[in-house]
């Protein structure tokens, strides 16, 4: 399972104890909180096996694009481009360039050349300002209206908390979920560790550690957040390292 080789991965380059004897093997937890594109998931691992899982679908840096390209046919206010699909395609383009500068920059430029050709003769470019603050928003205003809800009706969230409205209370009520399935406490759990391309962004950075924060107290120094460029590609790491040697029971 990816998590589990997540954990390897992390392992096998330092970022993780291994352990060392069967006891240690038995007895430590880690929580693997795996932030994608279009889909997320918080998955607690012992002994190399998953016993609990939280899957959040459209949850992930997807999330962003979406947003941006609402953003942008609201504020060029003309209906004919949402029925073209090269001008769509541009939108599409522009946005997925502008949320990866949102990664690093606190706003971007969203400019899209000729836009309006054929429909504005003063006006044939598109250009639009946007912080990191307004997207971030944006996105957790999105989640809590349109995906929390099918989450909680699918079990994905903790029953025993108030719906999330925002990326903290999100990732509190998903790794309750899983605490919950796996019979687990808190107190029991060694290392956190955040994977996935889609955690890039700072708000999963913040909202891991807030999340985290909440439900177990000052866990920073449980917290593993890689180098955002190694976080996509620990799973891939441990698999190739670790997976030709390891026995794997699939039937218990």
């Amino acid at each position: 399972p990816d998590p589990v080789a997540a954990i390897w991965g992390a392992q096998s380059i330092g970022l993780l104890p291994t352990p060392s004897s069967k006891e240690e093997i038995a007895t430590t937890s880690t929580l693997v909180i795996d932030i994608g594109g279009l889909a997320s998931s918080v998955s607690l691992v012992r002994q190399d096996r998953v016993i609990g899982t939280s899957s959040l679908d459209n949850v992930g840096g997807e999330s962003y694009v979406q947003r941006l390209c609402s953003r942008v046919l609201d504020e060029a206010k003309e209906e004919s481009i949402k029925q073209d699909p090269m001008s769509l395609a541009l939108i599409q383009g522009a946005a997925r360039s502008s949320v990866l500068e949102l990664v690093q920059k606190t706003s971007t430029n969203v400019h899209i050349p000729f836009l309006f050709m054929g429909r504005s003769a003063d006006k044939p470019h598109f250009d639009m300002t946007v912080s990191r603050n307004v997207m971030d928003q944006s996105v957790q205003d999105y989640w809590a209206k349109s995906v929390v809800p099918q989450l909680m009706e699918e079990g994905e969230l903790s029953s025993s908390l108030p719906p999330p409205t925002n990326a903290s209370s999100l990732i509190t009520s998903a790794v309750t979920k899983v605490l919950e399935e796996s019979g687990e406490v808190p107190t029991n759990i060694h290392h956190i560790l955040l994977v996935g391309g889609g955690s890039k962004f700072k708000l999963f950075e913040q909202a891991v550690q807030d999340g985290i924060s909440a439900l177990m107290g000052p866990s920073s120094q449980k917290i593993v957040m890689p180098e955002p460029s190694l976080r996509a590609e620990l799973t891939t790491m441990g698999a190739a390292a670790l997976l030709p040697n390891y026995d794997y029971d699939y039937d218990s």
